[in-house]
């Protein structure tokens, strides 16, 4: 099924309008296709050229979206409260004490802005 969507779409990647070849890479990135998925080297080495080299920078923006997605891959990270809390405690101790007061509150809120991220 990949095979043919693969093919269907790069078809669009080498539209004339711009438009059409930036729903193209939107639809590769939304059907969770890689560029690996391309059957081919020439093929991909085409539609990373085109992409890259395009005349409009929002198909080239997107290309460029659709390219990350297909390297990057998503890692959940779980870190224990613990270890957090621990690393804490220890660089406090460390501190003279008017300094400890000022990271525990600027350690609090950036250990809450880590946690959102997860």
């Amino acid at each position: 099924m990949k095979h043919v969507l693969t093919t269907a779409l790069g078809l669009r990647l080498m539209d004339q309008e711009p438009e059409v070849r930036r729903e193209a890479y939107l639809k590769l990135v939304h059907l969770g296709i890689k560029i690996e998925d391309f059957e081919s080297a020439e093929t991909r080495l085409l539609v990373i050229k085109e992409g890259m080299t395009d005349k409009d920078p929002r198909v080239t923006e997107v290309c460029m979206q659709f390219l990350a997605t297909s390297i990057v891959e998503e890692v959940e990270v779980t870190i224990p409260w613990e270890k957090l809390t621990n690393k804490v405690k220890h660089t406090q101790e460390n501190l003279p004490k008017s300094r400890r007061s000022r990271l525990i509150k600027s350690r609090r809120s950036s250990m809450a802005s880590e946690m959102s991220q997860y």
